[in-house]
C-alpha cells in the first residue's frame, strides 16, 4: 500500500489531486483545520509561491466565509468540493504542472469571480451593501491585476490602472444586477459572463488579435448567456 501510494505521488497530477482531497476533506470534516492544511500545502514547494498568491489568498477567505456562513447540508458539501476544485487549479498553475496553462488560467479566473460572486449575490445585502460591494471591487481589481500578469507575456506596467478600469465596470454591474429579481444563482451567472466577456476582449487586444469579428462575436456570445440567463430565472418579487 505505502508502495502504491509513493508511486501514486510520484505523478505531478495525482498528487495535486492528493492534495486539493485532502483540502476539501478538512473543509468538510474538520473546518477549523482546514486554512492551515491549505497553507502547508500550498507552500510545498515553495517555487512560484508568489504568482497565484492573490488567487490563493482569496479561496482562503471563500473558505472562511463558507465556514461561518454555512455549516452543513448539500449547498455547503458542493461548496467545499467546488472550492476543493478551485484549489488543485490554484497548485497546477503554481508548479507548471498544466500543458496548455492559458487555458485553465482562464478557468480558475471565472472560477474564481463566479465564487465571490456566489457569496455575495447569498449574503444578506439589507445591511452594509456599499461595503460588501467595496470588498468585491477591491477582489476584483487584484484578481484582473493577477489574469493579466499571467495571461499575456510582458504585459504593460499599466496593468493597474486596467484592473481598476475593468473592476469597476463589474462594480456598476453588480448594483444593477442586484436590482433583478432573479434569485442569487443566476445573478452569480450574469456577473460571471460579464467578467468572461471583459477578460476575453482584453486578452484579445494586447495580443493583438482584437477585430470587429472577435468584438461581434463577443457581443453576441454576451447577449445570448444574458438571455438564457434570464430565461432561465425564477423571477420574483
Amino acid at each position: 500500500m505505502a508502495a502504491r501510494l509513493k508511486s501514486l505521488l510520484k505523478n505531478p497530477r495525482s498528487a495535486l489531486l492528493l492534495k486539493a482531497f485532502i483540502f476539501g476533506g478538512f473543509l468538510i470534516l474538520a473546518k477549523g483545520w482546514a486554512l492551515p492544511v491549505a497553507i502547508l500545502l500550498y507552500a510545498k514547494p515553495i517555487f512560484n509561491t508568489f504568482a497565484f498568491l492573490t488567487s490563493f489568498l482569496l479561496l482562503m477567505i471563500l473558505s472562511v466565509s463558507l465556514i461561518n456562513s454555512v455549516q452543513s447540508g448539500w449547498f455547503f458539501v458542493l461548496a467545499a468540493t467546488g472550492l476543493a476544485s478551485i484549489f488543485y487549479l490554484i497548485l497546477g498553475m503554481k508548479n507548471l504542472v498544466f500543458i496548455h496553462r492559458d487555458r485553465w488560467n482562464y478557468v480558475l479566473h471565472i472560477l474564481l469571480f463566479y465564487s465571490t460572486f456566489v457569496l455575495f449575490f447569498l449574503t444578506d445585502k439589507s445591511s452594509w451593501f456599499f461595503l460588501k460591494s467595496l470588498g468585491v471591487f477591491a477582489i476584483a481589481i487584484l484578481l484582473f491585476r493577477e489574469f493579466l500578469k499571467t495571461a499575456v507575456e510582458n504585459f504593460p506596467k499599466r496593468r493597474g490602472l486596467i484592473g481598476w478600469a475593468l473592476a469597476l465596470i463589474v462594480w456598476e454591474a453588480l448594483w444593477a444586477i442586484n436590482l433583478l429579481p432573479i434569485g442569487f444563482l443566476n445573478s452569480a451567472n450574469l456577473a460571471a459572463a460579464l467578467v468572461f466577456i471583459l477578460s476575453d476582449l482584453t486578452i484579445n487586444h494586447f495580443r493583438g488579435t482584437l477585430n470587429q469579428r472577435i468584438v461581434y462575436s463577443e457581443l453576441a456570445l454576451f447577449a445570448v448567456l444574458v438571455l438564457l440567463i434570464l430565461a432561465t430565472s425564477r423571477w420574483s418579487p
